[in-house]
């Protein structure tokens, strides 16, 4: 099995073989940084500037978020996509989950829209593609993708015109995997930080992906056991909650972790009924 085939950036066409300097067709000049195919006259994505990378690059690491996230994600990743074949990342930020696509996935690709974290991907991930572009104008043929990964983008871009071009890049009865934020009522300053259009329900997004051409199969939630808090640190607390939820201290970010943890094992065997998050997977009509 070998990887999709990138299009040139300038005329659209393959880039045939494996690409050097110069695209062999119009002569465009490609521009590597980090191991990664770049496109210098993409702008950075209008719902993920360097305010918003900057902020993510600050609580990645060691936040109590991320890690038990990514245990769910690779969780249901086995459970509800195709393994062992091939599979597209889009915005894969830092790329901190390819490392565990590559030991489910036979080939992995990953896009990104902001020059630097796709430079931070490329970096970290020997095996991995990964390609600097726009995640609603993928540089790929039709129906070359198994599976589609894609976790808190959505809600950065015009999501139609996102799920719709996954849905031209993925082959009928590909999988799809996807996260975004759940319910406009936890709607606050961080989702203004980070840069977000808008947060899900189950029903928003059923009607989106059938719009798109895609079959909601299922969904499930994380951070269900804090919802309560999180609800009140954005609708009441507010100012106190907003540094209490970007920089608890190492005792509370432990604690906060462990309940997450904890909830990511029963979310491995049962639904959770919300959360701060929700997970849907998808086939491809």
């Amino acid at each position: 099995m070998t990887s999709p085939e990138l299009h040139c950036p300038s005329c659209g066409l393959k880039l045939c073989g494996h690409p050097d300097k110069t695209c062999r067709t119009c002569g465009y000049s490609l521009h590597y940084h980090q191991k990664a195919l770049v496109n210098p006259s993409l702008t950075l994505p209008e719902g993920f500037s360097d305010v918003q990378k900057n902020h993510l690059l600050s609580i990645e690491k060691d936040h109590f978020w991320f890690s038990p996230r990514s245990h769910l994600l690779t969780t249901l990743a086995g459970k509800h996509t195709s393994v062992h074949k091939n599979a597209l990342e889009i915005g894969c930020g830092t790329g901190r989950l390819l490392s565990r696509w590559e030991l489910l996935y036979h080939d992995v690709t990953a896009v990104d829209a902001h020059p630097d974290l796709v430079a931070i991907a490329a970096r970290n991930n020997q095996k991995a593609t990964v390609v600097h572009a726009d995640v609603t104008s993928l540089p790929f043929d039709d129906n070359v993708f198994d599976n589609i990964l894609s976790f808190d983008v959505l809600e950065h871009v015009d999501d139609v015109s996102m799920l719709q071009e996954a849905r031209r890049v993925a082959h009928k009865n590909s999988r799809l995997l996807l996260s975004a934020p759940a319910f406009q009522s936890l709607w606050s300053y961080a989702d203004e930080l980070a840069g977000h259009k808008r947060r899900y329900t189950r029903d928003s997004l059923n009607n989106i992906l059938n719009e798109s051409g895609w079959k909601l199969t299922g969904c499930n939630y994380y951070q269900c056991a804090l919802f309560p808090l999180i609800w009140l640190s954005r609708r009441v607390v507010k100012e106190r909650g907003r540094t209490l939820e970007r920089h608890p201290s190492t005792a509370i970010a432990g604690i906060l972790g462990l309940i997450n943890s904890c909830e990511v094992v029963l979310s491995s065997r049962f639904s959770m009924p919300f959360g701060s998050s929700i997970i849907i997977w998808a086939e491809a009509r």
